[in-house]
């Protein structure tokens, strides 16, 4: 529900109501700016793009409170995460409100942090940072993402102590790690069998 009404002052006040019956307004000074104001928060709803425009203001701290109330967790990554958020998150990032966490601060933090911690570290801390702004989008506090597309640190060529071996992909440039097949020697060879 939307409506335009007049102030006291000649201007006029455009406002709504949200899915949680929670007022929204704002003044213009000509009626068709608030139409068209409207207009836009009408459509961002029906594609449910709406995002409360209070809620981009609640500080990364308390964010980052609530959001670990409500996690189902084993203890060992809540333990884990609770870590990284205390050593690396809540310093750079607590006292800001959400809607300044922007893409390119984030890129600036992964960059520092890459130049004082292990590749592994920084994939961690940016996996959990990204999560919980994913689950800020979805409770409707911001609109995107900040962190969808940060490059990150380049890891360790070796998983579960199995060396990966480029296939011919790699000319090609799409460069996919392959793992051996069992028996395959260093190069991803098959040992000769008999």
């Amino acid at each position: 529900m939307s409506w335009v009404e007049k102030t006291a002052g000649g201007r006029h006040r455009a406002a709504y109501r949200d899915g949680t019956g929670r007022r929204h307004s704002r003044i213009f000074v000509r009626k068709a700016d608030a139409k068209t104001w409207l207009a836009a928060a009408d459509a961002d709803r029906a594609r449910g793009l709406w995002v409360d425009p209070r809620g981009g203001a609640l500080p990364f701290r308390d964010w980052a409170e609530t959001w670990f109330a409500t996690r189902t967790v084993r203890p060992t990554t809540s333990a884990g995460d609770h870590g990284r958020y205390n050593n690396h998150l809540q310093p750079a990032f607590g006292d800001l409100p959400l809607k300044d966490l922007t893409p390119m601060r984030i890129r600036t933090f992964v960059s520092e942090l890459s130049g004082r911690r292990a590749p592994g570290t920084v994939r961690h801390v940016h996996a959990l940072l990204s999560t919980m702004l994913r689950d800020a989008v979805e409770e409707g506090l911001l609109l995107m993402n900040p962190c969808r597309k940060t490059a990150l640190p380049a890891g360790a060529a070796l998983r579960r102590g199995l060396p990966v071996v480029r296939a011919a992909a790699d000319a090609a440039g799409r460069g996919r790690p392959v793992l051996p097949l069992p028996g395959a020697d260093r190069r991803g060879h098959r040992d000769a069998l008999g």
